[in-house]
């Protein structure tokens, strides 16, 4: 699935005239975040420490993460990072990124997930002169309408692999394997036995996911857990 985005995201890097694209999916706006994270150090903490990025190649996607933790020194980080669109130029890049990547200016942009409530794409997009920055100014809504059409082909299909809730460890890796054993229909005692849990050890993780997903019960859950692109 790794090599699979990668391989469509420089296609539209090339398509865009751009020096890299970095790609993850995301929580949609800050509000949305605050649910699950009780304090502002917290969705920071959360955003280091993600890993469901994808680049055109491992250094966009470590130029990104240094980039984040320059960012967080700025007044209002986090409003800025959450809002649609964010543009940061030379002078506001991280040093060592800056010269060793001979970057002009990174832009996010947040594009709704189709149907999926409270996720969003983050695109990242990086020129390293002021003609490619261009190409990302002069016609914003069709830029968009682009990345909303690769989103819907590329990485919506694999949204459960790279979802934010658990990239964020919202939900752990064990809760959300729970999840989707519930979806494809078994019992408690049958993914208590898969995974060497106790049957209460499986409540407990259903137990947590009800609570973070608002769910009334487990056929809710799993009805949440399908608009949330956990499944």
């Amino acid at each position: 699935m790794k090599s699979k985005l990668r391989q469509e995201l420089i296609r539209l890097r090339d398509e865009l005239s751009l020096s890299d694209i970095v790609y993850c999916l995301d929580i949609d706006n800050l509000d949305n975040c605050f649910k699950y994270f009780a304090a502002e150090h917290k969705v920071l903490n959360a955003l280091y420490k993600r890993r469901g990025l994808y680049s055109c190649d491992d250094s966009g996607t470590r130029l990104w993460e240094r980039q984040i933790r320059h960012l967080q020194q700025r007044p209002a980080f986090l409003q800025e990072y959450f809002s649609n669109r964010s543009s940061w130029h030379r002078p506001q890049l991280n040093p060592r990124c800056r010269e060793a990547q001979r970057l002009f200016a990174i832009q996010s942009l947040l594009v709704p997930c189709r149907g999926a409530s409270g996720l969003a794409g983050r695109f990242i997009l990086m020129a390293e002169s002021r003609q490619q920055w261009q190409t990302l100014e002069d016609d914003p809504q069709a830029l968009l309408q682009r990345l909303q059409a690769w989103q819907y082909q590329y990485a919506q299909p694999t949204a459960a692999q790279v979802n934010p809730l658990v990239d964020y460890q919202i939900i752990s890796s064990v809760s959300h394997h729970i999840l989707k054993r519930l979806a494809h229909g078994n019992q408690r005692s049958e993914i208590a036995k898969e995974m060497r849990l106790t049957k209460r050890g499986v409540d407990y993780h259903i137990g947590v996911l009800k609570e973070l997903l608002k769910a009334k019960n487990t056929a809710h859950l799993v009805l949440i857990g399908s608009h949330n692109r956990l499944l």
